[in-house]
């Protein structure tokens, strides 16, 4: 028996063995007593399509950790207690090893996933009202109905808690000082000035009230914690800037592209998905695509039908999980508590990569407005009364570029801000590459127009744009913004790059 065989066996004995006595020893919290092991919970979940067996097996022992994660309050983030520590453990190591299992009976896609254990049926948001009752009917097939009601209860504070902040963060928005012109003549702001009149104008943009005050906040901390660290600034690097991608592309042997404005990410067979640098070049009409993975960086080429062509089998070195390790955390004062981590080794893998069309959206993904989205999906989705946002698939653009004579335009995952002075409109608009270069088209209502990108970095647009904004005034009686319209026009002309805010 070799080392690692070992090690799989030692971890498959160790989690069987601990699972067995969840429900038949004292726990504190004591309600833990009450939840099923894991052998209990595979047998309940079995039904007659081995697939379906192992979704229902996984999506039951995801929902159970997420009740006791839900019901440890501040412990979920803070440290669980040594108990709820261990039954957690336990249903991920037997989810993982249920997911290797059906994966390698039956590989390759199933329904809309890369393999059977990433189609995900069963893992609804705690506050969706199928959490525990749809499907595979958690509470009442392994808990009794006190603990049902003390989840809900916990989950009706969470989003009382979650509206509570919205109200006070759109309370804040409106009490920020109107925006002034971003032209020339403007008189310099102080960084908190610039800060809270970016909050304003990204809501009055029409993005998600949540994102803009969730940006905000985070370039409030940073700025402190460059005040504190001036180097750190130096680090972040140039703002990624021009052609990027948006979309999922997936493949043959678990191999998948997905693409974000700041990076992309790869996975191919057993390998664990990874995050890549990425950059987009256009010669004439033919739109290159490159990832910089290891050993070599893998090269696409962009047909006009939006599919990527890749090079064929490819060899890709990145993180396989191996196995599980377990271990004891000892504190200052003595306690102690089981830890538990996956084991991870450097391996090689090849994966044939051909002709890949993209198959949905990373709007869940895309930065904080992304983070915004999570936290709607978390708690029940009614914490902004924004839609969610949504990416459009394939080509896209980063970056900020302006004119002297206050028209700017700001590349967003989800669309454009058109700015003229003081009014500000988000819209959507697309990326043509053709003959004559890269046509940026916006679609602003009834005024729409075209840039084109240059090859020195600026965008150039012919006439008057006229943007029919909006202005925030203040709130309503249940704190949501209420805005009144605002236009402004301006002529576009050659815009610049924006330089790097500090």
């Amino acid at each position: 028996m070799n080392s690692r065989h070992a090690f799989f066996v030692a971890a498959a004995l160790a989690c069987c063995a601990s699972a067995e006595v969840i429900g038949a020893q004292a726990t504190n919290p004591p309600y833990l007593a009450a939840f099923p092991t894991v052998e209990r919970v595979k047998q309940a979940m079995k039904v007659s399509d081995p697939r379906e067996t192992a979704l229902r097996q996984i999506g039951a022992l995801w929902q159970l950790e997420q009740i006791i994660r839900q019901l440890s309050g501040s412990r979920e983030f803070r440290g669980f207690l040594p108990d709820e520590k261990r039954i957690i453990g336990e249903y991920q190591v037997a989810s993982y090893y249920i997911a290797q299992a059906i994966d390698k009976a039956y590989p390759g896609r199933y329904q809309n996933a890369q393999s059977v254990s990433e189609y995900t049926p069963y893992r609804y948001a705690r506050s969706d009202d199928r959490f525990g009752i749809e499907g595979i009917e958690v509470f009442k097939t392994f808990l009794n109905p006190a603990i049902q009601n003390q989840y809900a209860q916990t989950v009706g504070v969470d989003m009382a808690k979650a509206q509570a902040r919205r109200k006070a963060d759109q309370e804040a928005i409106a009490s920020i000082g109107t925006i002034q012109t971003r032209g020339a003549t403007e008189e310099p702001k102080s960084k908190l000035a610039e800060e809270q009149a970016g909050i304003r104008r990204c809501a009055e943009s029409g993005r998600s009230e949540t994102a803009c005050m969730m940006e905000g906040l985070g370039k409030s901390a940073m700025g402190m914690v460059n005040g504190v660290l001036p180097g750190l600034a130096a680090l972040k690097g140039e703002p990624v800037r021009g052609l990027r991608l948006a979309g999922i592309w997936p493949g043959t042997n678990k191999f998948q592209l997905g693409f974000q404005t700041d990076v992309a990410s790869v996975a191919c067979s057993e390998l664990v998905s990874a995050a890549y640098d990425y950059s987009v070049k256009v010669n004439g009409s033919q739109v290159s695509v490159t990832v910089m993975t290891s050993p070599k960086p893998i090269v696409l080429s962009m047909r006009p039908d939006g599919k990527l062509v890749g090079p064929g089998p490819t060899d890709i070195t990145g993180q396989v999980q191996v196995g599980v390790q377990y271990g004891t955390r000892t504190y200052d004062d003595g306690r102690t508590e089981p830890i538990s981590r996956p084991v991870f080794e450097t391996q090689t893998r090849r994966c044939n990569i051909g002709t890949l069309a993209a198959s949905e959206s990373t709007a869940a993904l895309e930065g904080t407005a992304g983070m915004a989205s999570m936290m709607n999906m978390i708690l029940g989705g009614g914490i902004d009364k924004n839609k969610e946002t949504v990416v459009p698939i394939g080509l896209r653009v980063a970056g900020e570029w302006g004119s002297q004579s206050a028209f700017d335009v700001e590349f967003r995952p989800e669309g454009v801000i058109v700015g003229c002075r003081e009014a500000a409109k988000l819209t959507p608009y697309t990326v043509q590459v053709g003959a004559n270069g890269v046509a940026i088209n916006v679609q602003l209502g009834a005024s729409p127009f075209t840039l084109m990108m240059g090859s020195d970095g600026r965008l150039t647009g012919p006439g008057t744009v006229r943007v029919d904004g909006r202005a925030a005034v203040g709130t309503d009686g249940s704190g949501a913004l209420t805005y009144v319209p605002r236009s402004a026009s301006c002529p576009v002309g050659v815009l610049s790059p924006a330089a790097r805010s500090q």
